[in-house]
């Protein structure tokens, strides 16, 4: 059972970094599945499914756009010593797109 999981992980990360260099802007829009899975990943502690969630819901590719949302996980991320999670909260609290 372990192995499967590490197996999942693996493939899960592999999926969205492939993704990520085949990206011309960078924000890829993720389907329902693949926001399913990011969700589930993101709530194990993967900081690469909570940055892609928060990327998603901040640009509205492929879900409603959501700064609430995107807070969330950029939140989750800076939690853990993310530092480009921490910057991009700092940008939107510039911008005002959150309080």
């Amino acid at each position: 059972m372990h192995m499967f999981r590490v197996s999942k992980t693996l493939l899960f990360l592999s999926v969205f970094v492939l993704k990520f260099l085949l990206s011309a802007d960078r924000i890829i829009a993720m389907t329902p599945a693949e926001v399913a899975s990011a969700e589930y990943w993101a709530n194990e502690g993967s900081t690469v499914a909570q940055l892609n969630l928060a990327d998603v819901y901040y640009e509205g590719k492929g879900v409603g756009q959501s700064f609430e949302s995107a807070l969330k996980w950029y939140q989750m991320a800076a939690d853990q010593g993310d530092e480009s999670a921490k910057g991009k909260i700092s940008q939107m609290r510039r911008d005002a797109e959150i309080d």
